[in-house]
């Protein structure tokens, strides 16, 4: 046997030492890392609160929740449900609440005012910048002001023509001594006469058009 096969049985002992070493260490890393993961999973979910265990059998039920009632309300309203007194118009398919149909009938009615185009609803004057409930008509808008309630004023007509033409100048005139068939209106500095000075006074006078704010002249009926 030479030298080389001397050699042989040593060095099979060593690799035999080291195959066992390592088979060692292997199981120790392979328990740690099962203890590890064991003690992850019992322990609770990080930021999660504990559920609470009940602590007896009985459970309490709510009582009915209770909605407040409505304070009484006699002023008008837009969303509100048709009362009494209320006319639907088929015509044009709106409603009119009772405070607005008396002031309808009562000064005109349809060849004055028309059939209503719009509900009744919350607008802000551009006369005096309140809140008021108003409702569009053919030739007019009806405004509810609730501090004349009671009086002829309860109801009023909005300035539907100066509004219109707030962005237009028409010249004024000078004062001249009224006739049969015409007037001068001093207020506004304009005059009145016919065929337009008899519908006015027929029709409400002053308290349903106002004042003239212009002369007559020809205009393009749009």
């Amino acid at each position: 046997m030479t030298a080389t096969d001397d050699r042989c049985p040593s060095s099979f002992v060593i690799i035999k030492k080291m195959e066992v070493m390592v088979r060692n260490r292997l199981v120790v890393f392979s328990s740690t890392l099962l203890v590890l993961v064991l003690l992850i999973t019992a322990l609770p979910i990080y930021g999660q609160a504990p559920t609470p265990t009940p602590t007896g059998s009985s459970t309490a039920t709510p009582g009915p929740t209770q909605s407040p009632s409505p304070a009484p309300n006699s002023t008008p309203n837009a969303s509100q449900t048709p009362g009494p007194g209320d006319r639907f118009f088929t015509e044009t398919g709106f409603s009119v609440p009772a405070v607005f149909v008396k002031y309808w009938d009562s000064h005109g009615g349809l060849p004055v005012f028309g059939y209503p185009i719009s509900e009744a609803r919350t607008e802000t004057s551009q006369t005096d910048g309140k809140d008021y409930l108003v409702q569009y008509f053919e030739r007019n808008r009806f405004e509810y002001h609730p501090e004349f309630a009671g009086t002829p004023n309860e109801v009023l007509l909005g300035l539907l023509g100066a509004e219109l033409n707030r962005w237009r100048t028409f010249d004024t005139i000078g004062t001249f001594s009224d006739s049969p068939s015409k007037i001068y209106m001093d207020a506004t500095k304009h005059s009145l006469g016919e065929p337009f000075l008899s519908y006015w006074r027929d029709h409400g006078g002053l308290a349903i058009f106002g004042y003239p704010i212009s002369e007559p002249f020809d205009e393009k009926n749009p």
